[in-house]
């Protein structure tokens, strides 16, 4: 999910955009919740993620 989000950001969308596209894919996220939100994406790029 790491190498996905990071080609994403690197062409271009905002966390937010990344956020609402795995949301509309109904991807899991990589901690507890049902929804990706904008920190969820900006933890991932910064290897935040549990």
């Amino acid at each position: 999910m790491a190498e996905r989000i990071n080609e994403l950001c690197q062409g271009g969308a905002t966390q937010t955009a990344i956020a609402d596209q795995l949301n509309a894919e109904r991807v899991p996220t990589t901690r507890v919740g049902d929804r990706w939100w904008p920190s969820s994406v900006r933890a991932v790029l910064h290897g935040q993620t549990g």
